[in-house]
């Protein structure tokens, strides 16, 4: 009995040491003299430090004097003032401070160069070559001019060259004019003396009906060389070539018909030959509408064909990347021949949505009144596979001007900036190779924490929360039900192994034991994916947290519903707890109750009548467009060809009278989007950036003229106003970036339940983040449906002393 006595005091001192401890790690209390006193999470206090200075007083002493403090409580680049009007002495009574440096910074125009055999500091500064600059102090590289700049004399700035072309005011084009001029007037003149005397023999045997055709051709090609004159433009763009091409072939057509007729009369005048009833007017008026009919089609389908992606071309352009197809077929290279195209499989609804959001996002600006005004916006919008190599592809094909632009440069303008893209890792590859170059890139999906290094990506947005807020996120909802033992699955990429090493450092901080960690993608073999089935069977965890996208867990979900496991709740990023493929019955029976944090929804209902007129027998069709028909509707349009990716032997052929407006697929549904709606923010963030550098004013309600021609836009200005964008849409929802380039965090808290034999996505709490990392999580546990199907949470606690 007075062992037991013992042990149990010792218990209760135990206990009562432990709860004093954790009380402790709680303390935040401000003393009689306003000093704040907490702790961290290493135990240790506030750093604050007084910054003092020896100076001399009038009596030969020496005091030190406070001159300023550092206080690490306050936010990052506030925590160290110097005291308002501080006088600091500095060594030798002098009132500026020393300097102390190996080697002045290198002026822009030039560059640093280090010295191998001297300290890094002591480097040399080197002019930059000729047609590049450098624009910041002690720049690391130089870069070249785009092709309608060249440096300045200091070559610190880009200038723009002056643009060239043949004016009517010059001399050549006056000359030019007025040969035009003369040649179209002799041609109505000798038109005129042929129609007044049409029933003269010698006009009668020219064959005036060809001659009249003849002349009224030459009179419209001198015609088309006005074209060539003055500031090229849209039109002129097109009309330049087409209309002299078709002009001159039906001129050349009457000159060949004249020719046959001449001909066929010297071979008429052999006895017994009937060539004349085989080269009469009919044949010859057929002849020459043959002919120039033919050089009609081939301007038509020059102007016509669809490019392999939706493009339209703008005073100003933005780039998209999106992965339509989110499979790369794999290929192995025998090094014998040159290798093949990549391939991509996997048409992605989801994703294709997007793209028309920005496409809907795109001519909204262009009709609005006070958002970039009379400037047109286009679009270049390109598939990256959801594959880094692919996405690093695509985007240096849309920054860079291929041989075939560069000779069109005045018809198709340079992307400014870039919408892109979904994963964490393909956008880690576009900002750090862009970066340097300062071409924004306003990413909608990547949610990746390392991608808030202004350092290393400082051209990088997003209109998504990052990863650093989603795990604080997972791990209140871990800690709010008292999960102390649990698993993690994470995708082979930047964003699943930066999302699960950011939670476990948090949950680690509460006590939160990580059974295992399971890794997969969607090109693991299966061998690999039975790997973690197995890993999950043989542990006791009942709860798991996924970090993984939508695309790479979905072969694990295929694999559990197939081996019937069950007893497991389920904890989403993200990037699958929304995501329509997985949320079907089937998929339910294993992951129903799967609770997980989404960005905020929002409708936009305008956009349900633009995706309703996709159709591949419109205008309105685009690249992909036959993928979408087919799986929405069901089969193939008939001008589909071979280009599909989803086409089967089965596959039926659509009669073209099929429609969308009965539709009930999802896709239709606008009034729960939420990636959809960060990529429809990237784009007015874009715009309103690009408005600042155009008109130099942000947007207003008086309509301006712009202060900067659209040719002289540098992706570096897009970039810096970007980072100063602040708006509200017409949702309501206000829009900027912090200094990391990274939104706001708000999530939503998702619950997978059955409705109606339907998996429904129900919010049953919010995430918000506020001031100094603080956050407020309100969840409605009573709405919540379990794994087991009831509305009770489960308390899975290990308990250590």
């Amino acid at each position: 009995m007075v062992s037991f006595t013992c042990y149990f005091g010792h218990f209760i001192h135990v206990h009562f040491v432990y709860n004093v401890l954790e009380r402790l790690k709680l303390v935040n209390f401000t003393t009689v003299d306003g000093k704040s006193v907490s702790f961290d999470a290493n135990g240790d206090t506030l750093a604050q430090y007084d910054l003092l200075n020896w100076q001399y007083q009038e009596d030969g002493s020496v005091i030190a004097i406070t001159i300023g403090q550092y206080d690490s409580s306050l936010p990052e680049g506030q925590r160290f003032r110097f005291t308002p009007n501080a006088r600091i002495a500095w060594t030798l009574n002098s009132t500026e401070p020393p300097k102390s440096v190996c080697r002045d910074p290198c002026p822009a125009g030039s560059r640093k160069a280090i010295n191998k055999h001297a300290p890094v500091c002591c480097f040399d500064c080197v002019e930059c070559p000729e047609g590049s600059i450098s624009n910041e102090t002690d720049s690391s590289d130089c870069f070249a001019c785009p092709d309608e700049f060249w440096p300045n004399e200091k070559k610190d700035k880009c200038i723009p060259k002056p643009i060239e072309f043949l004016s009517f005011r010059e001399i050549l084009g006056t000359l030019l004019t007025l040969v035009c001029c003369f040649g179209v007037f002799l041609s109505i003149l000798i038109f005129v003396i042929f129609l007044l005397h049409k029933e003269t023999p010698i006009v009668r045997a020219n064959n005036s009906e060809l001659s009249f055709l003849l002349l009224f051709s030459l009179k419209l090609c001198f015609l088309c060389s006005l074209t060539f004159i003055d500031r090229p433009s849209d039109w002129s763009c097109m009309l330049r070539h087409t209309a002299f091409g078709i002009t001159f072939v039906l001129c050349i057509s009457c000159v060949l018909g004249k020719t046959l007729v001449v001909l066929m009369a010297f071979r008429a005048t052999i006895p017994s030959s009937n060539v004349k009833k085989w080269f009469g007017p009919t044949q010859q008026r057929l002849s020459v509408l043959a002919f120039t009919l033919i050089q009609v089609v081939i301007c038509v389908l020059w102007l016509t064909i669809n490019p392999p992606f939706p493009n339209r071309n703008g005073d100003v352009m933005i780039g998209g990347i999106f992965p339509i197809l989110n499979k790369q077929v794999s290929s192995t290279s025998t090094f014998e021949r040159k290798p093949p195209h990549v391939k991509c499989a996997g048409f992605d609804l989801r994703a294709f949505r997007w793209t028309q959001v920005m496409i809907f996002a795109i001519e909204e600006i262009n009709n609005s009144p006070t958002l970039l005004p009379d400037i047109s916006l286009g679009y270049n919008i390109l598939n990256s596979c959801a594959s880094p190599t692919n996405t690093l592809r695509a985007a240096l094909t849309l920054v860079s001007r291929t041989k075939e632009n560069e000779s069109n440069s005045t018809c198709r303008p340079p992307v400014t900036a870039l919408i892109a893209e979904s994963g964490s890792s393909q956008s880690l590859i576009l900002a750090g190779t862009f970066g340097p170059f300062k071409v924004p890139i306003v990413s909608y999906f990547s949610t990746c924490a390392c991608l808030s290094n202004r350092a290393k990506y400082p051209t990088f947005f997003r209109t998504i929360p990052s990863d650093f807020y989603q795990a604080k996120a997972l791990a209140a909802l871990v800690k709010r039900f008292g999960w102390r033992w649990i698993g993690a699955i994470q995708s082979d990429n930047d964003y699943g192994r930066n999302g699960i090493l950011a939670f476990r450092e948090e949950v680690e901080k509460m006590g939160v034991c990580v059974a295992f960690v399971g890794t997969v993608l969607r090109t693991y073999k299966r061998d690999k994916i039975l790997a973690v089935i197995d890993m999950i069977k043989r542990s006791t965890v009942k709860v798991i947290l996924a970090f993984v996208p939508e695309g790479d867990l979905h072969p694990l979900m295929t694999e559990i519903v197939k081996q019937n496991i069950t007893g497991i709740q389920w904890i989403a990023s993200e990037a699958w707890i929304t995501a329509a493929r997985p949320s079907t019955p089937e998929m339910y029976h294993s992951f129903g109750g799967s609770i997980g944090f989404v960005v905020r929804k929002m409708s936009i209902p305008k956009l349900r009548p633009f995706l309703i007129d996709l159709s591949p027998y419109t205008g309105r069709g685009s690249a992909f467009v036959n993928d979408f028909w087919e799986v929405v509707v069901g089969c193939k349009p008939p001008s589909a060809g071979t280009l599909s990716r989803n086409l089967t032997q089965t596959s039926k052929i659509c009669n073209g009278n099929e429609s969308l407006r009965v539709s009930q697929n999802a896709f239709f549904n606008v009034t729960q989007l939420r990636v959809s709606y960060n990529v429809y923010k990237a784009v007015y963030a874009v715009a309103h950036a690009l408005h600042f550098v155009l008109f130099c004013q942000p947007v207003g309600n008086k309509k301006v003229k712009p202060c900067l021609d659209v040719s002289q836009i540098q992706p570096k200005e897009v970039s810096h106003h970007l980072q100063d964008v602040h708006f509200t849409d017409r949702f309501g929802d206000t829009v900027f970036f912090d200094q990391n380039g990274d939104p706001p965090a708000s999530y939503d808290i998702i619950n997978w339940q059955m409705r109606g034999g339907q998996v429904q996505h129900v919010t049953v709490g919010n995430f918000t983040s506020a001031a100094h990392h603080a956050y407020e999580l309100r969840i409605q546990e009573e709405q919540i449906v379990w794994r087991t199907g009831k509305r009770v949470a489960m308390i899975l606690n290990i308990i250590f002393f």
